[in-house]
């Protein structure tokens, strides 16, 4: 199938889903006051995916017909600087999607910090968000955004075109590179990367570093706060480095990926079966398989190989403006998306993980190839969320795109992550 005719079927579906939306919550919209209508911002589905933040909010009008909340989505490239401009400006829609801790544009510790969001200790996010998480969830034995799930793993792969090649997804960084080129005599690359994103970049990097950096746990985080430690004079962090560049010489991604988008890694490469493998979070592998042009094929979430460890964390919550004149009804949507209903009518349709309890046997599917990880207890959080600020990600991620180019070497992009923490 095309892919302007893959994107178009799955537009359609989730217009589809607008549709039916309408239908049944026009009751609901009608017995709702302007008090009681709030707005919900979010990310477009990435991948012509369903939006799980439609689901969550059809879910809660079902819930309580005398409010309504309206999702407002922007594109995934744009939306946290059009989330930081619009905080700036005073005028955020009443809730927010965030991302815990500190390592992107749209992290709630520095939101917390410039005083954008509101306290939500009064709800019931504190109880419901994961333990050991409330220091990336809020600040000051406060609460400012509730879990809505936790991912695991930075990488899917389409384990049928993988096995049509001769091939199994590599247990070893020698066996990685071995495949890479397989794959390119195939007419195929073994990843797919939007390698012009820094986030995009970043989150390869933070499974990589499973291998290295994070294989006894999240230690070198907490070393790299007291300042005994620093990115430049890291032997593993180097090794992360020194990887990429492997990767690189030997095609492991597509050409131009410097340069590449979503549109190229995802939409024109691995929903062609051209890439065996996109840095996307985890539970991607469950909604990719729910695209309809998609089931003929079998995904899978991938652990980094050579890995020891794979990182497992809460990486979507919903935050309250500061700003909002509702402040009322949007705790009404928190309480509803601190509920196991709530939650679950998230996760369905993102594929991601329970907040609380991940129980591997009951697992999608999908997670097959990394449930010894998660029974072992052999994962790490994701590294970014530790860090001292948004910029220390966005530094490392536009590294990265030094290092594709060969335009950049190793020192000048751990030295530029170091300035950025500091």
């Amino acid at each position: 199938m095309r892919n302007a005719t893959k994107r178009t079927v799955a537009s359609l579906a989730v217009s589809l889903l607008t549709a039916s939306a309408l239908v049944g919550f026009g009751a609901s919209a009608q017995a709702a006051t302007e008090a009681n209508t709030i707005t919900v911002a979010a990310p477009v589905a990435g991948g012509g995916t369903a939006s799980p933040y439609k689901a969550l909010v059809e879910a809660f009008n079902a819930k309580y017909p005398n409010y309504q909340a309206k999702l407002v989505e922007a594109p995934t490239e744009t939306f946290p600087s059009d989330l930081v401009t619009k905080l700036r400006a005073g005028n955020a829609s009443d809730i927010f999607m965030v991302q815990p801790g500190n390592g992107v544009l749209n992290a709630l510790i520095p939101f917390i910090k410039a005083k954008y969001v509101a306290d939500l200790s009064a709800t019931n996010a504190s109880k419901s968000n994961p333990k050991g998480a409330a220091n990336v969830l809020g600040a000051a034995g406060k609460t400012y955004a509730v879990a809505l799930d936790q991912t695991a793993g930075s990488m899917i792969f389409n384990k049928t075109v993988l096995e049509t090649d001769g091939l199994t997804w590599p247990t070893s960084f020698a066996g990685l590179l071995s495949a890479c080129k397989v794959a390119r005599e195939k007419g195929k690359t073994f990843f797919g990367l939007a390698g012009s994103m820094y986030a995009n970049n970043g989150l390869m990097i933070m499974g990589m570093s499973g291998a290295n950096v994070y294989a006894k746990g999240d230690g070198w985080n907490v070393l790299r706060a007291a300042g005994k430690v620093s990115f430049t004079q890291s032997k593993e962090w180097r090794a992360v480095m020194t990887q990429i560049q492997q990767m690189t010489a030997a095609g492991c991604f597509q050409d131009g990926a410097a340069a590449g988008g979503f549109k190229d890694a995802i939409d024109d490469r691995f929903f062609a079966g051209k890439t065996y493998s996109v840095f996307v979070p985890g539970g991607t592998s469950v909604a990719f398989s729910n695209i309809p042009f998609m089931k003929k094929w079998t995904l899978k979430t991938g652990i980094f190989p050579g890995s020891k460890r794979v990182p497992v964390s809460s990486n979507y919550a919903l935050a309250v403006s500061a700003k909002t004149k509702k402040l009322a009804a949007a705790k009404v949507f928190i309480n509803f998306a601190s509920t196991v209903e709530g939650q679950s009518a998230y996760q369905k349709v993102s594929g991601t993980l329970p907040v609380q309890g991940i129980d591997p046997a009951k697992l999608p599917v999908q997670y097959s190839e990394i449930i010894p990880f998660l029974q072992s207890g052999m994962t790490y959080a994701f590294p970014n969320q530790a860090w001292a600020a948004p910029e220390v990600y966005i530094r490392l991620g536009t590294g990265i795109q030094g290092l594709l180019t060969g335009r950049a070497i190793i020192d000048q992009v751990l030295l530029g992550v170091d300035r950025a923490w500091k």
